[in-house]
């Protein structure tokens, strides 16, 4: 492998083995259903019933594409294998993350990820809705337990309980 292909004219590996059959799929399930898609899955050893070549495009997608490519179980397997437990890694996260004082209560319970705590989370990317009403949160639950459409408030990189501007 080289950062230049050979010529000018050669594709890049990537390219040839994986975008342009998989933009060959697509196109297929997006385009003619009826008469191209059932040839082509059958070539690639994809068996669809009859109901499901009538599913709406995006559900035909996912499909195709999960009977294609298979289960996505790789990338949880790879991060059950290498990531440590959340309990097992907390106490190294809240003492690199956690600017309050060590010695609070909260500390004992965000090292045994308490979930009957107050909720704390560390938030890493915050994704504003279209409407830019409020935000979708990607962030690490320490201790606490969210429910869905729970309202939190979110505490910036310079808040302190002296001085709480930094809040929202």
């Amino acid at each position: 492998f080289g950062k230049k292909g050979a010529t000018a004219s050669a594709s890049r590996s990537f390219i040839q083995f994986i975008l342009e059959p998989l933009y060959k799929i697509l196109a297929h399930v997006v385009g003619d259903v009826d008469s191209t898609l059932p040839g082509v899955i059958d070539e690639l050893g994809i068996r669809l019933t009859k109901t499901e070549l009538k599913l709406n495009i995006r559900p035909l997608v996912r499909l195709v594409c999960a009977r294609f490519f298979g289960e996505f179980k790789g990338f949880t397997d790879m991060i059950v294998q290498h990531i440590p437990s959340p309990v097992k890694n907390a106490k190294a996260k809240v003492e690199h993350l956690y600017t309050g004082s060590l010695q609070e209560d909260i500390v004992a319970d965000m090292n045994n990820c308490n979930p009957n705590a107050p909720v704390i989370i560390h938030t890493t990317k915050n994704y504003s809705t279209s409407d830019a009403t409020s935000f979708h949160v990607l962030g690490r639950i320490f201790c606490g337990t969210l429910k869905s459409g729970q309202d939190v408030r979110i505490l910036g990189e310079n808040y302190t309980l002296k001085d709480p501007e930094d809040s929202f």
